[in-house]
């Protein structure tokens, strides 16, 4: 999905990663530190980078919890930036 995304492709990245998701709804990379409130925000901004504001909100505000400390600035800038 990262790959995806960085080539631009962000509808297919967020297709990918909810698929993983649903697949493995504890998904973690625990190489990369990353919890799954981490991939929802990855997610949730894979969304927002095609243009689906509404699924990108809707995802952060339900499915974005437990994030690691890096996630956790990614979440207040994404809230700072939706609210805004």
């Amino acid at each position: 999905a990262a790959v995806k995304a960085a080539a631009g492709g962000y509808r297919e990245a967020a297709d990918q990663l909810e698929q993983a998701l649903r697949a493995e709804p504890a998904l973690q990379l625990d190489y990369l530190e990353l919890t799954t409130g981490d991939l929802q925000l990855a997610l949730a901004g894979y969304y927002l980078q095609a243009g689906e504001e509404a699924k990108a909100v809707q995802i952060v505000r339900e499915k974005a919890q437990n994030v690691s400390a890096k996630g956790q600035e990614v979440l207040d800038t994404l809230l700072l930036f939706l609210e805004g």
